[in-house]
């Protein structure tokens, strides 16, 4: 998958630079504009499966969020019914690059610093905007006015390149782990599984349970697709 770091930079930081700022009033108005789409994407529901990150739907949380303690992402099932798929995926891809910063992943620390906070926040969400070019979801999501009203907070230009240079990294990471649950997959299924035409469902179901991962990878591999 070739990333588009540089290209999506590029338009984040030009419009970051105009002086036409967009507001959440024209985001909103945008927003409301579309015909907002609730379908799922299988390469996404299979690239965060490959991960191993435990992602929980809640009918009663308010906001979505990563718990580092119990190495749990949580988001709220309403999200998708009222604002689509598109957000839904970019909070998804903003929390699970919070998710990459747990200390046996990047190791990124952030709690007991206000400026360090303010960094992974911009590396969550340019991390995020990547993941969104790279599987080319479509819709109005507001990276641009997220990223803004964070740097508010601080008049500190640099913390704009670190916060690209750790979001890159943080999106390699998980890139990572698709390749390798990719591999393992099929190292699994060299010897006889890949050699046959069809798999039972018994089998399908025993051995994803046996990886940790969404059964549907097991014949997406199997067909001899990628992610990208």
């Amino acid at each position: 998958m070739r990333h588009p770091y540089k290209k999506v930079t590029e338009r984040i930081i030009a419009e970051l630079e105009s002086s036409s700022w967009p507001s959440w009033s024209s985001y909103t108005a945008q927003h409301n504009k579309l015909q907002v789409s609730k379908a799922r994407d299988a390469r996404i529901d299979e690239f965060l499966a490959s991960t191993g990150a435990r992602i929980r739907e809640s009918d009663v949380a308010d906001n979505a969020y990563y718990d580092r303690f119990a190495d749990l992402i949580t988001i709220p099932t309403f999200l998708r019914e009222r604002c689509g798929q598109a957000e839904y995926i970019n909070t998804l891809f903003h929390e699970l690059i919070h998710w990459s910063a747990h200390s046996t992943r990047l190791n990124r620390s952030f709690d007991d610093d206000p400026r360090a906070h303010l960094i992974e926040e911009l590396i969550a969400e340019f991390g995020a905007a990547y993941l969104c070019a790279q599987f080319s979801v479509t819709g109005y999501v507001p990276h641009v006015i997220y990223i803004r009203n964070q740097l508010e907070l601080f008049d500190d230009p640099s913390t704009v390149f670190i916060a690209v240079s750790k979001a890159q990294a943080a999106v390699d990471f998980l890139q990572q782990l698709m390749r390798t649950c990719q591999r393992e997959i099929c190292a699994r299924y060299s010897t006889s599984c890949l050699r046959k035409n069809e798999l039972s469902r018994a089998e399908k179901k025993a051995h994803a349970k046996l990886l940790h991962v969404n059964p549907s990878l097991i014949s997406h591999v199997r067909k001899g697709r990628t992610w990208a």
